[in-house]
């Protein structure tokens, strides 16, 4: 049975910051970015499809412990798709550049 997810305005809010920020950062340097916030919700369609069959033990873990961010990103377009899961942010802002060593 899957966790109820709960999140606070000023929580979601953080992480429409932070995904926003990270965005902008992963897209001048991948080739495919694709970020959503599944703190308080379960994850898209469009998250699931991407989900490989042997990280599927992974995700299940994960759909559990709902991780603030979630999403894959690909540094070419005939690269293998990787994912990132972001979680426990610090409320602090965030400057481009300034944890980012890409």
């Amino acid at each position: 049975m899957q966790a109820e997810p709960t999140i606070k305005p000023r929580e979601r809010a953080y992480c429409e910051s932070v995904k926003g920020w990270l965005e902008t950062v992963l897209k001048s340097k991948m080739s495919a970015v694709h970020l959503e916030i599944t703190a308080d919700r379960p994850f898209s369609n469009a998250l699931q499809a991407h989900i490989d069959q042997h990280r599927e033990i992974i995700f299940s873990f994960l759909k559990d412990a709902h991780p603030d961010i979630t999403g894959f990103l690909k540094s070419k377009p005939d690269s293998m798709r990787e994912f990132i899961v972001v979680e426990g942010f610090s409320p602090f802002p965030v400057t481009s550049g300034s944890h980012w060593r890409g």
